[in-house]
Formats: C-alpha cells, structure tokens, sequence
C-alpha cells in the first residue's frame, strides 16, 4: 500500500525542509509516487519512478527546480569565496542510473527573474574572452572581461546541464546582462591617446551598463563537492575534518 514519509527538517549544508515522500512496495521494486522538499529558498521535487530492488537494476528520473535559489546553492557547496550568485532558477534535470552510476542527461535551468553575478578573477581558469576585435590585444580584451564578471546583473540566464564521464558534471550558463559596478564607471580618452595607444599601456575601466553577452562552461568534480560538503558538515558539527587515527597495539 502506499506509505508517506514526511520530515520537518534535515540539516545539510543547504538547509532542507519540509521533505515529503510518498511510496509503495512490490516484490520486484520500490515505486516513488511523489517526491518534494523545500531548499535555497524554493521547491525541489522528483518525478514518479520506479527503483527495481535488484542490485545493479537501471532506472530513470528527473529533478524539477521551481524557484529556488542558486546562489544558496553555490555557497553550500563551498564556492561563497569567490562566486556570488543571485539568481532564482526553474528548471528540469533528467537523469539515469545505471549499474550504480548516476548521470544527468540534458538538464535545463532558467532565472525566473533579473538577478546578479559575481565571480572573482581567482576562480577564473583558461579565460578565453572575444569581442574586442583587432585594436584590442588579448590581454586587455581578457581584463574587461574579468570586470564584466565581477559586476554583472543580468536580465537572462539559462544553463544546460550534462555529466561528463563518470564524477564530472558540465554546466554551460548563457546569461545577458550589463556591467553594473558599486560606483559609476567611465572611460575616457583623449585623441592623443588613441593616436598613440598609449591608453593599452595602462588598465581600462569597463564602463558602466556595458552590455554583456555571455558563455560560461564549467565543470565540477562531483566526488570532490561531496568530499567538501561532508567536511563542512563535520566542521559545523564541531567534529574533526577527518577520523582520528587508531593507536598501533602495544606489542
């Protein structure tokens, strides 16, 4: 018959809450009839799916995002130093498991509404930037680009999600927006300047509500984030980060 699983709170890095589950049992399988919980400020749900009890068994499934908050996201898993995220997504995450493996095949994400991005230049690797065009060398084209990431408050962002290989998972974000620094920025020149180019020899304020159009593919490493959630946790628990050693027997 069927049965419900209901917890008020669960202590996690992300905070979850309000957890209910509903299911029943049969001889070959465990059928998840819904699946809900609240986190980041939002709805995650799981859709019906049935988990056959043979080891091994392959099944499929899908994670539905309504509203939640992404950055709270962000900060849980440990990227707060150096990436800060306002950014209220909706979306749908499709996944398989096979054999024990868990992948996400073909997720989609989407802000529900404007939002803002921060990444500092430290969390930035192999930064390829275009959109300068030839008077502008690359290592200049790469320093706007940088500020246009420190500073942005997007109207758009959509992101497609995919694992890749067996412990990565690839998050391609397209967002739209402008360059929106604490204080009004401006970039003037004079004539003699741009003759001479000398203003290449010296770093250019990105103006402000310059408009960015932006492709952002990044990767995470699954075991590590586990790893590094499960640290946290020990941490906020007043625990040591790892087990204490076992004394040798006393010969």
């Amino acid at each position: 018959p069927d049965q419900h699983l209901r917890v008020d709170r669960i202590e996690t890095p992300a905070l979850l809450t309000d957890v209910d589950v509903g299911l029943s049992l049969d001889a070959d399988a465990i059928t998840l009839t819904s699946g809900r919980l609240s986190a980041a400020q939002g709805m995650v749900s799981i859709e019906p799916l049935r988990l056959p009890l043979t080891p091994g068994g392959s099944y499929q499934g899908a994670i539905v995002l309504d509203r939640v908050q992404f950055g709270d996201l962000i900060a849980g898993a440990g990227f707060g130093d150096t990436v800060e995220m306002d950014a209220v997504v909706s979306g749908r995450l499709p996944f398989a498991v096979d054999n024990g493996a868990f992948k996400i095949l073909g997720g989609t994400l989407s802000a529900v509404q404007p939002g803002r991005l921060s990444i500092k230049r430290q969390a930035l690797d192999g930064l390829e930037a275009g959109g300068g065009g030839e008077e502008l060398p690359p290592s200049t084209v790469e320093d706007l680009a940088y500020q246009a990431m420190e500073n942005l408050a997007f109207d758009t962002l959509t992101a497609n999600v995919n694992s890749e290989g067996s412990d990565r998972l690839g998050v391609n974000f397209h967002i739209v927006g402008r360059h929106d620094p604490p204080q009004r920025q401006e970039l003037r020149l004079t004539l003699a300047e741009l003759i001479s180019r000398e203003f290449l020899k010296r770093e250019l304020p990105l103006p402000s509500n310059t408009g960015i159009d932006l492709t952002l593919d990044t990767t995470f490493n699954i075991n590590q984030i586990i790893s590094d959630l499960l640290a946290i946790d020990r941490a906020r628990r007043g625990e040591p980060d790892t087990p204490a050693a076992v004394p040798a027997p006393s010969p």
